[in-house]
């Protein structure tokens, strides 16, 4: 039997009863037209390898990218979705997952509104379970919050010292010498940050294990959008609309504020890079992307951009931002946070907007070019969009057409700018009459559309010579005629030529030595003899 998922279910004829079932990603249904069924977004399972999103109403499916195929599901509300009235229910949806960084804990929020009566909203913890492999309930906490909670993420461990004699230093300046217990923070609209801790070794099978919330923190009263740790675990950046503020998750104390540089935009998303660029805070606003040096607390480099989706890679010092076009189509640029300049530029990666994006990351062995023997970490860059199609971003091969699509977008760019700037200085050449040469010199007159700007531009604000001089030389040159001989290419080769501008204000002559197939003609010598 078949359904409307790519979902295929063998039932017994004696009994009726599903056998067994194969399918691959489901898709998540809405009660509301052109609403988003992905809530949770993509959520990466470090376990079992998998990601995991909505399936049906109240539920979340495992999928495993490189099986490509649904492993489980779990039911998270456990609530009957058929009514006997002819009304239609309002359903429970699971809006916000997170995992620990074993994987060994699972967090979610449900949210149910109908409008008429109280919201219902809950904060559940699940522990997964070795003999049954499955998640079970730990800790139900309702309502958790105020207001609709905007997000849920774990505090990852602090790094292992080098030693067992010393202990490792935090990006906040602490000494984590001690692990501390495992946490989790949630954000709402009411303005709170609670912080979430495990009572009772993690351990233990008696039970006493449970989750309570250790502090709760606000800023001037503003709803909060969001909350991210560093790859360390020692700061928490959360998201206060006009601001980003910085805390320290251990005593719930406020570091730093960064205001908005852009005002009165607004920021959108936060996210903190990874190794070499861990000390990087990326965010978005309306219009910009912004990054902070959190070493320095200033903004590092900002580009007027709409950000759709920012994602940061846990294993390499990149981030993915991608951007929509005017076109309905989705570009996707990958840059490191050190520098406002692209790595890669994917043009036109998907025909419609994307919604949610994450890193699927993963330990391997170390390949033989790189010494062996060991382990390496390697991730791929996968995303989802409004259709609720899952892509794939690889970077293996060199006759992928992505990467040649990459290569050959950069190429392009850099003409482009270069032009660009010699045009804005210089304005656009026209082909001018090449007058009859004479026995002394040819020259040549080639008119110049609009006036050159180059004297009324700072001399600091021009662009390099060594991308001005080939565009600007190569304008002067007049076009190669049909027929014409050997004998006349020779002569241009080395003349002067006479160029005059429309206000007739100014005559530059040139000199060009060899400018077809330059090369030198020995050594001091020959210099010499010429």
């Amino acid at each position: 039997m078949a359904s409307t998922n790519p979902v295929i279910q063998v039932v017994s004829g004696l009994n009726n009863n599903v056998e067994w079932t194969v399918g691959g990603l489901r898709r998540s249904h809405t009660q509301t037209p052109g609403e988003n069924g992905m809530r949770t977004g993509l959520v990466w399972d470090p376990r079992s390898l998998s990601f995991v999103t909505n399936s049906n109403s109240g539920s979340l499916q495992w999928y495993r990218p490189d099986l490509d195929q649904v492993t489980c599901q779990l039911d998270v509300t456990g609530l009957n979705y058929v009514s006997r009235r002819d009304e239609p229910l309002v359903l429970m949806t699971v809006e916000h997952a997170a995992f620990s960084s074993d994987g060994h804990w699972l967090a979610t929020i449900e949210w149910r509104d109908d409008g008429k009566t109280t919201p219902e909203l809950r904060l559940k913890f699940w522990q997964f379970t070795a003999s049954s492999q499955e998640f079970e309930l730990n800790t139900c906490v309702e309502p958790p919050h105020n207001g609709k909670v905007t997000s849920l993420s774990f505090q990852p461990p602090p790094p292992p010292p080098r030693n067992s004699l010393s202990s490792s230093t935090s990006l906040a300046g602490k000494s984590t010498g001690s692990a501390p217990p495992l946490a989790a923070v949630s954000t709402s609209e009411d303005g709170n940050v609670k912080t979430w801790v495990l009572l009772g070794g993690a351990e233990e099978r008696g039970g006493d294990a449970s989750w309570a919330c250790r502090s709760v923190a606000y800023y001037q009263c503003l709803p909060c959008r969001g909350a991210c740790f560093s790859r360390d675990g020692s700061l928490l950046a959360t998201n206060f609309k006009k601001c980003l503020t910085l805390w320290d998750p251990y005593t719930c104390e406020l570091r730093k504020v960064f205001s908005s540089p852009f005002p009165p935009e607004t920021f959108s998303q936060h996210t903190f890079g990874s190794k070499t660029s861990s000390h990087y805070l990326i965010s978005t606003t309306d219009r910009h992307l912004i990054v902070w040096d959190l070493l320095r607390c200033s903004v590092l480099w900002s580009v007027a951009v709409d950000v759709a989706v920012l994602v940061a890679d846990p294993v390499a010092p990149m981030a993915a931002a991608f951007v929509p076009s005017k076109q309905g189509t989705t570009h996707l640029y990958v840059f490191d946070p050190s520098s406002p300049a692209p790595v890669n530029v994917w043009e036109s990666v998907c025909s419609e907007p994307v919604t949610s994006a994450a890193y699927a990351h993963a330990t391997s062995p170390a390949r033989e070019s790189r010494g062996g023997g060991g382990e390496e970490r390697t991730s791929k860059l996968y995303f989802q969009t409004s259709s609720q199609v899952l892509y794939q971003v690889s970077n293996e091969g060199e006759d992928h057409p992505v990467i040649n699509t990459a290569k050959v977008v950069m190429q392009k760019g850099r003409e482009e700018q270069s032009r660009q700037a010699f045009f804005e200085v210089f304005g656009k050449a026209t082909k001018g009459a090449v007058e009859p040469n004479t026995a002394s010199s040819v020259n040549h007159s080639v008119r110049l559309r609009g006036k050159l700007k180059v004297w009324d531009t700072a001399p600091h604000a021009l662009p390099p010579l060594t991308s001005l001089a080939p565009l600007f030389l190569g304008s002067l040159l007049p076009s190669k005629r049909p027929g014409s001989s050997r004998g006349e290419m020779e002569d241009l080769e080395s003349g002067s030529y006479t160029i005059h501008t429309e206000s007739g204000h100014l005559m530059l002559i040139v000199c060009i030595l060899y400018i077809h197939g330059c090369r030198w003609r020995g050594g001091r010598e020959g210099l010499g003899g010429g």
